[in-house]
């Protein structure tokens, strides 16, 4: 193939590609168990970046549940385990 230059409209069908930078330095691990780890410090990056909403209105999150142990609560933050 030719390198040509691209039409507008070959453009605008192009990706975009977004990075938000994440802290790295103050990684604090709160549980042993790696599944529940790795949830815990994806929502607390995602949080970090945004919001999480219901039905259009933000909703302040402190934990999760897995569907495996429904009764067991996990804090997101360090000082909420």
């Amino acid at each position: 193939m030719c390198n040509q230059p691209q039409s507008p409209a070959e453009k605008k069908e192009t990706d975009h590609v977004w990075r938000f930078k994440l802290q790295t330095e103050d990684k604090t691990f709160i549980y042993d168990d790696p599944l529940v780890e790795m949830v815990r410090a994806f929502l607390a990056d995602l949080l970090t970046i945004g919001f999480l909403t219901s039905r259009g209105q933000r909703v302040a999150i402190d934990g999760f549940q897995l569907s495996d142990d429904p009764e067991k609560v996990y804090g997101i933050f360090p000082e909420e385990p």
